[in-house]
């Protein structure tokens, strides 16, 4: 895909969240179906482009891809304030998943992409067996990056609040144990002990 595109001369840089950040980045999954990538820093033809491209890795590939294997369906789910804000958050967070000629990967904001899985937790019915263990995980890189203090059950409900995901005290304090079981530490400062 990166070479198709280099072929036409072109370099785009795209923000991933999810399985391809778990797998490639953090390695804390052996596999994705998919990769889902957004990013308002691309125009029209840049898209078209991506599109020819994984369109192109489909034909060639020696494992089987799947038509919607690299997809944008995230960003229908994003409010366009947010859609811009999270693009520019991710591109100064500047951390690369994959780069090769034509084509770079960064990762999506670690609060960004704690959130949202904050947001699946709360729907029992909607989380997967692996979302809390992605919650730690992004929120240990957010930690580590942030001066390698627990934050604030205030911060990380204005956080979710500012890009429209639900969260919850049962599910802070679900998060803060299984941290706490897996760095020996508390990663949310404020939560009652109730």
């Amino acid at each position: 895909m990166a070479n198709y595109i280099d072929s036409h001369r072109q370099n785009i840089t795209v923000v991933t969240v999810g399985g391809a950040v778990n797998t490639i980045l953090l390695r804390t999954r052996e596999a994705t179906h998919d990769i889902d990538f957004f990013g308002t820093n691309i125009n029209n033809n840049q898209r078209m482009l991506l599109d020819e491209a994984a369109k192109y890795a489909e034909r060639h590939s020696r494992t089987p891809l799947g038509g919607e294997w690299f997809n944008n369906q995230t960003m229908l789910w994003l409010p366009p304030d947010v859609h811009r804000r999270v693009t520019d958050e991710a591109l100064r967070q500047n951390e690369v998943v994959f780069e090769w000629p034509g084509l770079r990967l960064v990762a999506a904001p670690w609060n960004y992409s704690f959130c949202g899985k904050m947001n699946r937790l709360v729907r029992p019915d909607q989380a997967r067996s692996y979302d809390l263990a992605d919650a730690v995980s992004y929120l240990r890189r957010y930690i580590h990056k942030h001066g390698g203090r627990p934050v604030s059950k205030a911060d990380v409900v204005a956080w979710c609040r500012g890009y429209q995901k639900d969260t919850s005290a049962e599910v802070m304090k679900a998060v803060n144990q299984e941290y706490r079981r897996v760095h020996g530490t508390n990663a949310i400062s404020g939560l009652s002990r109730r």
